[in-house]
Parts: structure tokens; C-alpha cells; sequence
């Protein structure tokens, strides 16, 4: 989710060769999380929640760059999105405790592809 939502700003919205850096260190953490998550099912939740919180943030190392190529809208509905998906980590980590946090964390999850989707859509 998080890789596909950063393809079209780092390639549409960026281009050029920090576009290509981007999405290229974007899919390559994708890819390590996914291995990481099928190797070790059983190991700590923590490397791969860091690993995609990284993910999700990482346009703040160029954000200067990134505000310059996206229209002011795009980037508030990606800021927000970035909230609800950060907020939502507290109810993912806490469900292990608390069950029903899982659904609450699935709600955050939603408010966040819901404001990454209006991103696209202004963005393209």
C-alpha cells in the first residue's frame, strides 16, 4: 500500500533522478518488509512497523524538492493521510493487548488510504 501510494507522486509529481532515488529506495524497503515479514512470523512486530513508518516518511529527507513539485492540496492530503496511518501504529501495537484496537487501527488505516486516494486524484 505504501509503495503503490508513493509511485505515482515520485514518478508523476517528482520525475527526474530524485523520483527514480525515491521510488527506487521506496519498493526496495517494500521488498525487505515483505521478505522480513514472510522469514520471520513469529519474530518481533517492531523492525517491520519500523521499517514501514521509514517508508512512510521518508519524502521528509527531500521535502523541499517534494513541496516544490506538488500542488499545495496533494501535499495536505498526504500530510493528513501520513497522520491517520502514524496515529493508527498506537492501536496496531496495543492490539496484542487489546483486541478490539484492531479494528480501530483498520479505521485509521482507512482515513489514511481515503486521504492518499484524494492525493492521486488531485495529483493526476
Amino acid at each position: 500500500l505504501i509503495a503503490g501510494t508513493y509511485t505515482p507522486f515520485t514518478l508523476v509529481g517528482l520525475k527526474g533522478t530524485l523520483g527514480w532515488l525515491m521510488f527506487g529506495a521506496i519498493w526496495g524497503l517494500a521488498l525487505f518488509g515483505i521478505l522480513f515479514d514472510a522469514l520471520a512470523r513469529q519474530g518481533p512486530r517492531v523492525i517491520p512497523v519500523l521499517i514501514y513508518l521509514l517508508m512512510g516518511w521518508l519524502c521528509v529527507f527531500a521535502l523541499k524538492p517534494v513541496l516544490a513539485a506538488l500542488p499545495p492540496g496533494v501535499f495536505r492530503w498526504l500530510l493528513v493521510g501520513g497522520i491517520f496511518y502514524t496515529a493508527g501504529i498506537l492501536f496496531y501495537v496495543l492490539d496484542h493487548w487489546y483486541p478490539a484496537c484492531h479494528g480501530v487501527w483498520h479505521l485509521f488505516v482507512l482515513a489514511g488510504s481515503a486521504s492518499h486516494y484524494g492525493a492521486v486524484l488531485l495529483l493526476l
